[in-house]
């Protein structure tokens, strides 16, 4: 196994936020989040005629990180086409918000995703009335019309449609299911699919297990649908501990600490207490760097006192 990459050197004399935030923003690149990432580009190069891509797994796992890395990625490959369009945008993101009184909260969703493509009238759209530009030059006019759900709907369905996107991406999407109802259940994902192919473009939606009370609602959906399993790693699996071992051994590389801290020995205590899930080490590891800051830690034992709580 070769040595993952270190921190560059001259972190160690800059400040504890600077530390910090290189550790917070470093992604380690592993076995499970390959499969993933692999798996996700190539539902949306060829989705066969999927309108959604259904990625789950645990809560901690890195969901969220593998959308980021999926943005980067098609914003990079992507750069020269927005220099020539600067209407046009590849991927943008939303997070489904958890709705506070039972029932998901659609226009809350469409004013979040008019947000994400950046559509500069959101607000206006969203009081009283709602307008919509057709035309260009001379021909170029303004249709008005209430702003109920509908013709908000209308709006985000127009706009995604202008930008072009290639995919659009809902972290947390298991809260689509925050329905009253079954039948309600069917409604809310007969929206995004509808949405999607209106709009000829692929939906990513990123969440828990909680995702497939909505991937086993009907077979027209299977059919429509691509499902994805971004998977823990198990103990059960001796691939699984050496990659899980591996993933320590990289984080351990990254921590800008004078002396390495020495993760990979202690492997079982950290499997044990995040059942295999990077996303909470990554969490659990940048707590503790912090604390180990705070304190002027120096050396990478300090640092796994303060993991283990000595």
């Amino acid at each position: 196994m070769t040595t993952p990459p270190r921190f560059p050197r001259e972190l160690l004399q800059a400040s504890k936020s600077e530390r910090l935030a290189y550790f917070s923003d470093c992604t380690v690149v592993h076995r499970r989040l390959k499969e993933a990432y692999d798996n996700f580009v190539e539902a949306i190069i060829n989705p066969g005629g999927a309108a959604l891509v259904f990625l789950f797994g645990p809560t901690g796992v890195g969901k969220t990180t593998l959308l980021y890395q999926v943005m980067k990625v098609l914003i990079e490959q992507n750069l020269l086409a927005m220099a020539l369009d600067p209407g046009f945008i590849p991927v943008a993101t939303v997070e489904a918000r958890s709705p506070e009184l039972g029932n998901f909260d659609w226009k809350d969703y469409y004013k979040s995703v008019l947000v994400a493509l950046a559509d500069p009238f959101v607000e206006y759209k969203l009081k009283t009335r709602s307008s919509r530009t057709y035309g260009s030059g001379k021909e170029q006019h303004l249709a008005k019309s209430k702003a109920n759900l509908s013709s908000i709907r209308e709006d985000v369905e127009y706009t995604m449609s202008q930008r072009q996107l290639i995919a659009f991406l809902v972290d947390e999407a298991q809260r689509f299911t925050k329905m009253a109802s079954g039948r309600r259940l069917q409604d809310q994902m007969d929206a995004i699919v509808s949405m999607a192919g209106m709009t000829n473009t692929l939906h990513g939606l990123f969440g828990t297990y909680e995702l497939l009370e909505f991937r086993n609602l009907s077979a027209q959906l299977s059919r429509r649908s691509i499902d994805i399993h971004f998977q823990r790693y198990q103990v059960e699996y001796a691939e699984d501990i050496i990659d899980f071992k591996r993933v320590l051994k990289s984080f351990a590389c990254q921590m800008p600490l004078a002396e390495e801290p020495d993760l990979e020995l202690h492997w079982e205590y950290f499997y044990e207490r995040s059942i295999g899930c990077v996303g909470i080490v990554k969490d659990w590891l940048t707590q503790a760097l912090r604390k180990a800051l705070d304190a002027e830690a120096s050396t990478g034992l300090f640092f796994t006192n303060l993991c283990f709580g000595r």
